[in-house]
């Protein structure tokens, strides 16, 4: 399992010589641009986790998620920080997938996005 994650962030170009700022940056920027393209589900998926996981080795956090726990608690007072982070990566995810063979889901996820955009800034997003 070390040996592997060692390859992954080597792959990545995240040595124990790198920067850390610039290794926080390189891992999240990777895993917004990831996008599914010609890969199987199956594929994207795993790529999807393993630049998950990268972000998390570089110990930054993807998501400044305080409003949105306090929205999800009005909703529901037991839902947990791990349940808000998980819906969040479901929409990273789902942002990415191929519009061509998931098209409403992908077309529902920025209405969904652009609606949080709008609650968050109070200000009209189209």
């Amino acid at each position: 399992m070390w040996l592997l994650k060692t390859i992954k962030r080597i792959v990545h170009g995240v040595t124990s010589s790198s920067n850390d700022y610039h290794t926080a940056y390189c891992s999240i920027r990777d895993l917004y641009r990831l996008k599914q393209g010609n890969m199987t589900v199956e594929d994207y998926y795993n790529q999807f986790e393993n630049l998950s996981e990268l972000v998390s080795q570089a110990n930054v956090d993807i998501l400044d998620h305080a409003e949105l726990l306090e929205k999800e608690k009005l909703k529901n007072p037991l839902i947990t920080d791990e349940a808000v982070r998980q819906k969040y990566a479901a929409m990273v995810f789902i942002m990415g997938a191929d519009a061509r063979r998931y098209g409403d889901m992908v077309i529902c996820g920025r209405i969904l996005a652009t609606a949080y955009c709008s609650a968050k800034t109070n200000t009209p997003q189209i």
